[in-house]
């Protein structure tokens, strides 16, 4: 099919894709028995004249995605949201070519970089620069080409004499840095990102941000995965909002975000008011996999909880209060030092946000309350605890502590800010100059 260069870059138009579920390990033998014998049965029927019949189907079909339709622009950057489970993955990847609709049709135009499971297709036995030389091959440049970008490629990769050692002893930052090289160095004419930016060092995803934002002002199509809103806001010409395989919604990327947010909250309400979960002692704390404790036996955590809930779970809108109760417990030799308890704020993948220690009383037991206002940007949060011991000068040795203890949700006000964290910024009379906090 011959390029139309003044056309959309990328088209899709119903498409769909669904994953077999069998109900017993049998059943996959029973289904492809059947589904040979029924294309057999097939072909003699269409030699008589007679219309095919579809085979007897041993599984549940589950719809990953379906009934997409979408056309976007060359030039334009368009995020992808939704929760966990909504298809946004599998929608990336029917784009790239790595899964087949079930249904539907995906039409492309022009050279596809997809940075999906960064390094997923090198050659862990083959050298940095020969997986260089693969991949872009793979991308469809020649040979001559590779040669005369190959030297930009190393140079983003910035990995050094490590170029010329076998794969499998980089680490795994190293893989990360060489196909993102790999990918944006080629200069695709459609770039799919899914949640890449994630990793490596801060250094470098600002690296990566600069070079796809010049790719976009190249006309470079790019296709975004986030859950980071403020992201999606910033690089992104338009939003498509998924939830459950379906599109929900298509806008601007401030409308969706706030819809999206607004979503979170309806759905956590719902989730708080059939009963969330319920205050546990240290064992059972945490709402999240990355939960865990530790400490000397000095002390314990006995139970903590957020004050609106009552549970280990909670929802503040932008410019609430929110409340901490904390049931504790010393044990004598710890009562005559000096105490602290440590609230500790995070994001998802535990980066320390903010916190504050608060010194306590010298009692065997007690409970903490800490209140403070709400001033993170939409999104989730954890909430780590400790009790420490001051042992010098800004030296604290913990006695127990407990990550990700408690989780929360930030929702949406009227106010708007930009980052993570609102600083209440106020322009001052004199508008030569601007202060922080004053109104």
């Amino acid at each position: 099919m011959a390029e139309d260069r003044h056309g959309p870059a990328l088209e899709l138009r119903g498409l769909g894709k669904f994953y077999s579920l069998y109900a017993r390990p049998q059943d996959r033998l029973r289904q492809s028995l059947a589904s040979g014998l029924n294309a057999l049965a097939n072909r003699a029927r269409a030699r008589r004249g007679h219309a095919a019949r579809p085979a007897p189907r041993f599984y549940r079909p589950f719809w990953a995605l379906r009934g997409v339709d979408l056309s976007v622009a060359r030039g334009e950057t368009l995020g992808i949201v939704g929760q966990n489970g909504s298809g946004k993955s599998t929608l990336l990847q029917l784009v790239a070519g790595t899964l087949t609709p079930s249904e539907g049709e995906v039409r492309t135009h022009g050279r596809i970089a997809a940075l999906l499971e960064l390094g997923s297709g090198f050659n862990p036995e083959f050298t940095g620069r020969e997986n260089v030389y693969l991949n872009a091959a793979i991308l469809g440049l020649k040979r001559e080409q590779i040669q005369a970008r190959f030297d930009e490629i190393a140079a983003f990769a910035g990995i050094g004499e490590f170029m010329d050692q076998p794969v499998k002893n980089y680490s795994s930052g190293m893989v990360v840095r060489l196909a993102f090289a790999v990918s944006v160095c080629v200069e695709p004419d459609i770039l799919i990102v899914d949640e890449a930016l994630a990793v490596g060092d801060a250094a470098f995803q600002f690296k990566c941000l600069q070079r796809i934002r010049e790719l976009s002002e190249r006309g470079t199509t790019l296709l975004f995965v986030s859950h980071d809103m403020g992201m999606v806001k910033t690089f992104c010409h338009r939003a498509v909002y998924l939830e459950q395989g379906q599109v929900k919604a298509i806008g601007d990327p401030e409308s969706i975000a706030t819809q999206y947010f607004q979503d979170i909250r309806i759905r956590q309400r719902a989730e708080l008011a059939s009963g969330g979960p319920a205050v546990a002692p240290l064992a059972a704390l945490g709402t999240s996999a990355k939960a865990a404790a530790f400490g000397d036996g000095q002390a314990e955590i006995r139970a903590a909880r957020l004050g609106d809930t009552g549970t280990a779970r909670g929802l503040c809108e932008i410019g609430a209060t929110v409340e901490l109760q904390l049931d504790y417990g010393l044990a004598p030799e710890a009562t005559d030092q000096d105490t602290y308890l440590a609230v500790v704020i995070q994001n998802t993948k535990l980066l320390e946000l903010c916190g504050q220690r608060f010194r306590l009383p010298a009692r065997a037991s007690g409970t903490a309350v800490a209140r403070w206002a709400n001033r993170l940007a939409p999104g989730e949060y954890f909430i780590s605890l400790r009790l420490e011991r001051r042992v010098g000068q800004d030296v604290y040795l913990p006695l127990v502590a407990q990550i990700a203890a408690l989780s929360f949700t930030s929702t949406w006000d009227e106010r708007a800010f930009l980052g993570i964290i609102d600083p209440e910024m106020r322009l001052a009379s004199d508008a030569d100059h601007c202060t922080a906090g004053d109104s």
